[in-house]
């Protein structure tokens, strides 16, 4: 994050929805993976994404584009790493922003 950031570690709050989103990828689009690996990063993190708000949540591929970024409001939102760099799916919370960065 740039110096001066309105983000930093908190209590992640989706945690348990983003790990949902992850495995109802897994269960529901096997063509996204190939040996434990995603095949396509960017679209298995926009389908993370759209799982989540099918959820009710509010969420888009984050900036890094490994990341997901989640909301519920506008006055917050936490960031999701959720690929190695070996592209093995996985769910890292990294940080809140405030105000939400989209």
């Amino acid at each position: 994050m740039p110096e001066g950031s309105p983000c930093r570690a908190e209590a992640p709050a989706f945690l348990a929805q983003v790990e949902a989103a992850q495995a109802e990828v897994l269960r529901n689009r096997p063509d996204l993976f190939s040996g434990g690996s995603v095949r396509n990063e960017d679209a298995y993190v926009q389908e993370v994404a759209r799982v989540l708000r099918t959820k009710g949540l509010c969420a888009a591929q984050g900036g890094p584009k490994d990341e997901v970024a989640v909301k519920s409001t506008n006055e917050w939102n936490d960031q999701y790493d959720i690929v190695l760099g070996s592209g093995q799916p996985w769910t890292s919370y990294q940080v809140t922003c405030r105000p939400a960065r989209f």
